[in-house]
């Protein structure tokens, strides 16, 4: 068993496209995918679930047999090995292999997450928030709201369905739901994609919810919620009215719920290993000068004192008596917001006020004083006219 220390590990995200996150540890990436799940919400239906009042992310698809198999090699604490391959789903994890894996995603230990657990192993508690406050971005098992609201809701939030794909029995197999169906599993995704972008919520395989089926987690051995049926059940199982009592000592499938949803900055701040009170935007970490936010608006390093000086914008006035701003920016995004301040008169006036200014053009490329800029910063120029009666400019970056 691997020493439990409670630090926060260095994680790398990397954005692979919308919705979706490349989660690296040491020297293992795993995929996930997500759909955005939003706070709009009609209350619970009849059934009583289905309210979430914050918004989160859901896993697309559920987890897979190749998705398992990476992370129980990094940490084989998390689990033992499933039976299945590629990109069917996981069909054998216990409810706490699952919790584990979830874990590891977070933290890249199958011990520290949101899953608390003590030296010998027995899982003790959840708390998500601890794990928010510890990591920011953290990965867990849906509750069984998250996990009815992502199903069932429609996507304009309007009210909810009786099947993942509307209130009609969903078509078997081939474009539709994989259930009625003795041939067993299929690769998830390859059915009818649901009402908020998931694939395989009804049919394929019964799923873990992190809910006890009383509603009340208060024994971390009671046997837990199970949704969504499987490939060789009837439709019914499929509905928002099935839901089991399972044991969490017998496999079954999951999908991984990502929170909080982090704004572009978080995801940088946290692409470079800045946590909690340390990844304040308006803090300097590395003491350079340059808040957060600034070293993410002109592709700074938060961890070198050293590079500011290289990355400060530039104030000129160009060949036509123009006046020009010029300051680096991340080529691809995200980047936060530029705004130009002005003033006629500093010693006379309260100060710099907002204006929108000038023109605003963006060259790409090119060199940075005595060097070229990385491929993945570009320079953008602002232009003032000459005729301007302000006499004083200076950038501000902002979140």
């Amino acid at each position: 068993m691997k020493v439990m220390t409670g630090a926060a590990l260095l994680i790398t995200f990397l954005s692979v496209g919308t919705g979706a996150d490349s989660i690296q540890h040491g020297g293992t990436m795993v995929n996930m995918t997500f759909v955005d799940i939003g706070q709009s919400n009609v209350g619970a239906d009849s059934t009583g679930y289905g309210t979430v009042d914050y918004a989160y992310r859901m896993g697309k698809y559920e987890v897979t047999a190749s998705q398992w198999a990476t992370v129980i090699t990094a940490d084989p604490d998390v689990g033992d090995s499933d039976d299945g391959s590629g990109s069917l789903p996981v069909r054998s994890a216990t409810w706490n292999e699952a919790a584990k894996f979830a874990n590891w995603l977070t933290s890249g230990n199958a011990y520290e997450g949101a899953y608390q657990f003590d030296g010998s192993g027995a899982m003790t508690n959840v708390n998500r928030e601890a794990a928010v406050a510890a990591y920011s971005r953290v990965y867990v098992l849906p509750t069984e709201d998250e996990w009815y609201k992502a199903a069932y809701l429609k996507s304009d939030g309007s009210a909810f369905t009786l099947y993942p794909t509307g209130d009609s029995i969903p078509i078997e197999r081939a474009g539709g739901e994989n259930y009625n169906n003795k041939d067993g599993l299929w690769n998830v995704g390859s059915g009818s994609v649901e009402n908020n972008g998931t694939f395989d919520m009804g049919g394929n395989q019964w799923e873990w919810t992190e809910s006890a089926f009383d509603g009340v987690l208060d024994d971390m051995s009671e046997k837990r919620v199970i949704r969504g049926g499987e490939y060789i059940n009837d439709a019914y199982y499929l509905s928002s009215v099935a839901r089991l009592e399972y044991p969490i000592t017998i496999g079954q499938g999951f999908r991984i719920v990502a929170i909080p949803i982090l704004t572009d900055y978080q995801v940088w701040a946290d692409s470079q290993g800045i946590y909690m009170n340390d990844a304040i935007c308006t803090n300097d970490y590395d003491g350079d000068g340059l808040d957060n936010v600034t070293e993410w608006g002109f592709g700074g390093d938060p961890r070198n004192p050293s590079d500011a000086t290289g990355r400060l914008p530039r104030y000129m006035v160009g060949a036509d008596g123009n006046f020009l701003i010029i300051h680096p920016r991340p080529k691809n995004g995200p980047y936060p917001k530029y705004n130009i301040f002005s003033d006629t008169d500093l010693v006379n006036t309260p100060g710099f006020e907002l204006e929108k200014l000038g023109n605003y053009a963006v060259t790409l490329g090119g060199q940075w004083d005595s060097g070229n800029w990385a491929s993945n910063i570009e320079s953008v120029t602002n232009v003032f006219p000459s005729t301007m009666s302000t006499k004083f400019f200076k950038l501000k970056v902002s979140e």
